[in-house]
Formats: C-alpha cells, sequence, structure tokens
C-alpha cells in the first residue's frame, strides 16, 4: 500500500467511559494503538481523536495487508452526505475519521447508524476487532 492513511474511531459513552483506536503509519510499518478511557476528563481532546499520550495503551503492528483491505473496502463507500437527525442526553456516539494526505472525512452518529452509513459502521466494528485479536 503505497498512500499514506490514518484511520481512527472511538466510542464514548456519555455516561462515562470509551475507548479510541488510532491506526497511522511509523517508521516500519502500520500500527494500531488503543486507550481505553474509564472516565473521561478533557471531551475536547477526546472529540479531536487524540490519544492522551500520558494514558495508559495498548500498540501493535497491523499488516498492511489487513489495513489494505479495510482502506479498500472504505474507498468502495458511496454514503449520503446528510445523515437523518439524531441524539440525545445520555447514551453512545460513534466516530470514524479517514486521513488521506491531507484530505480528511469523519463521521459521527449517536447510538443507530444513519440510514446508508451502514459500510462506515462496518468498517468501524473491522477496526474494533482487528484491536481485540
Amino acid at each position: 500500500m503505497d498512500d499514506y492513511y490514518i484511520i481512527s474511531c472511538q466510542q464514548i459513552n456519555h455516561r462515562g467511559g470509551g475507548f479510541l483506536i488510532d491506526i497511522r503509519f511509523r517508521d516500519d510499518g502500520y500500527w494500531l494503538r488503543r486507550q481505553e478511557r474509564e472516565d473521561i476528563v478533557d471531551w475536547e481532546l477526546f472529540y479531536r481523536l487524540r490519544l492522551d499520550e500520558r494514558q495508559p495503551l495498548t500498540s501493535r503492528q497491523v499488516p498492511v495487508a489487513t489495513l489494505a483491505e479495510i482502506v479498500a473496502g472504505l474507498q468502495q463507500v458511496t454514503v449520503p452526505a446528510l445523515p437523518a437527525v439524531g441524539g440525545g442526553f445520555d447514551g453512545t456516539d460513534f466516530t470514524l475519521a479517514i486521513q488521506a494526505g491531507l484530505n480528511r472525512a469523519v463521521y459521527t452518529w449517536w447510538l443507530d447508524v444513519p440510514a446508508g452509513w451502514q459500510p462506515i459502521a462496518a468498517a468501524w466494528q473491522a477496526l474494533v476487532a482487528l484491536s481485540q485479536d
């Protein structure tokens, strides 16, 4: 895979806790880092999809072929630009962000996946599964 990608996903439970997964190229390949947060103190940092280097995290290398498969699937996705309105007070939201060079797309949904966004949610689930292997 010759192109440079950063792929991040997160889950935030608004009653407290969540996790953030970040995959990016490092010196010798693509690395997945996952950070669990029981008490999300810095919501702004978390919403920016940035790991807090002061907090514990797990890290491991990701096979390029595995990441290439996820990227190839995302390249084929066509989703509505405007999702249905969603939200609430207590619950969970999900985010998938893809950066290719200087271009970036961010998809965030509350609880239920918006109509037409199922391929985005499938990529989100693939990243979570990859972080749990």
